[in-house]
């Protein structure tokens, strides 16, 4: 847990950002499999909010950014990453970072 509590007005809430190495021109793509994968399953588990993926103004970096109420087990993280790291075959130069946040503040 942060040391930095969240004030009173913010709902608990996290942040999962996974930024998958991927090979250039190849943004639209990864956009596509992380979407058709990942829609149905993250609208199953009733603590997810939303998800977007974003790509840098020349197409070289893209980021996956989702908001939980509360963030997926270790276990089923692993399985999830396991198969889509197996649907952006082709598309990735190497494996993801994921990193994950509690929101402490609000605007």
């Amino acid at each position: 847990r942060p040391s930095v509590q969240p004030s009173a007005e913010v709902l608990a809430m996290f942040v999962r950002i996974v930024r998958p190495q991927i090979n250039p021109g190849q943004a639209q793509e990864a956009a596509k499999r992380w979407e058709s994968f990942m829609a149905p399953r993250a609208k199953a588990n009733p603590n997810f909010q939303r998800g977007y993926m974003a790509v840098n103004a020349d197409g070289t970096s893209v980021v996956a950014v989702t908001l939980w109420d509360q963030l997926p087990d270790e276990e089923r993280t692993k399985q999830i990453q396991k198969e889509i790291a197996e649907q952006m075959e082709g598309l990735m130069t190497g494996p993801p970072s994921t990193e994950d946040f509690e929101v402490i503040g609000q605007i």
